[in-house]
């Protein structure tokens, strides 16, 4: 990973702390864009959620809705 990218998950599990409950997918992407002041695609969203569930940093929870 990448410094910024490391920044960004950083950011990503800071959110998650400061969470009550679940999170939808786009509200945390929205929250992670404003957090790091950067234009973070929904791609690279994906890959440091991923990348964070991977390493069993978060669980992520499908959706019954879709």
């Amino acid at each position: 990973m990448t410094d910024a990218q490391l920044m960004q998950t950083k950011f990503l599990l800071q959110v998650l702390n400061n969470a009550i409950g679940l999170v939808a997918d786009a509200a945390l992407h929205a929250q992670v864009r404003i957090k790091s002041g950067v234009d973070l695609t929904i791609a690279d969203y994906n890959l440091l959620r991923d990348h964070a569930e991977r390493e069993r940093w978060i669980t992520g929870v499908a959706s019954k809705f879709t």
